[in-house]
């Protein structure tokens, strides 16, 4: 962050978490050593409220026309943020969100590249789509994101939720309207193999946070846009949740039953007959308990993805009616 070539006004806020360890030492002294345009400021929580809030707390003083979230094990590229500020202007929009393109690494080795190809995307329908569609990177960082847009629509990151990017992302996405994605990597990102992603009480967690996604979609699905593109995203994360919960021996048996329920309910008053049908026959017990078996799965998919192109058939019909 400290070799940023970027000539105008940058601001680097750090959020001290009350972490336990001497980060916070090393990061006074290299700032108290720095020489440069680049403005820090330091925000320390009261008590440790973890990654959501420090992320809230941090916005909250912010100045910028736009924000960039930088992780503590992470780092970025020396052009990272003038390469990104350099596509606001590529086209007459308001850009609200500019994406760039970032390596995972593992053990110090490089392993994955994510992201896609440089686009700019000016219609909001189909950036949705290619959200929902897991064509672009769900997670928060590596991002310059209007501040404005934030505060006017108070997207805020959701405490105590495992993968909170998922949700903030979704409700971000909702909303935009002029999206550039870039293929240029700005962001290195490092995978802990020994994180508590592998323990069990994170598969809980998560199965959680998946819930919360499947929720948040139905009331998502008011707006009328997209109905079919969100509703299979949120049968994604439901399944998702159905196999944590299998993995873990998880005691949230009657809680997914009950939204699977709530699921058909739901398309069954809007009168989407062709996602009601699905459900009976995929996540609807006794079905439900077939996807779990590989020799299956294979003919979920194709099931999913049949039924995904009569439902968004349906909704075509539906709409030139309207």
């Amino acid at each position: 962050m400290r070799q940023q070539d970027y000539d105008g006004d940058l601001e680097c806020i750090l959020v001290d978490d009350c972490t336990p360890d001497n980060s916070m030492i090393i990061a006074k002294s290299l700032i108290d050593s720095y020489h440069g345009p680049i403005n820090f400021r330091i925000l320390r929580n009261p008590e440790n409220q973890g990654l959501s809030c420090s992320r809230n707390n941090g916005m909250s003083i912010a100045k910028g026309d736009y924000v960039f979230f930088l992780d503590s094990d992470d780092y970025i590229s020396n052009d990272c943020i003038c390469f990104l500020s350099k596509q606001l202007y590529l086209c007459d929009l308001v850009v609200d969100i500019v994406v760039g393109n970032s390596f995972e690494y593992q053990n110090k080795k490089y392993w994955q590249e994510i992201g896609s190809d440089s686009v700019v995307l000016g219609d909001h329908v189909a950036i949705m789509r290619k959200f929902l569609q897991r064509q672009i990177p769900m997670m928060a960082w590596n991002k310059l994101v209007r501040r404005q847009l934030l505060q006017s629509f108070n997207i805020l990151f959701t405490p105590k939720l495992v993968h909170e990017d998922e949700l903030w992302s979704f409700q971000l996405y909702d909303v935009v309207n002029c999206v550039v994605l870039i293929s240029n990597v700005t962001y290195y990102y490092e995978q802990n193999a020994d994180s508590i992603m592998n323990s069990s009480a994170y598969l809980k967690y998560r199965a959680k946070s998946c819930y919360t996604l499947v929720y948040k979609m139905l009331e998502a699905l008011d707006k009328k846009d997209l109905y079919v593109d969100k509703f299979f995203w949120g049968i994604y994360m439901y399944m998702v949740a159905e196999d944590l919960i299998y993995k873990s021996h998880s005691e949230f048996v009657d809680r997914n039953n009950k939204l699977c329920w709530l699921m058909l309910s739901k398309t069954l008053k809007d009168g989407r007959w062709s996602i009601s049908v699905f459900l009976l026959f995929t996540i609807i017990p006794p079905f439900s308990y077939l996807v779990r078996f590989s020799w299956f799965r294979h003919k979920y998919y194709i099931m999913r993805s049949i039924f995904k192109k009569l439902a968004l058939f349906f909704d075509f019909i539906h709409h030139c009616k309207v």
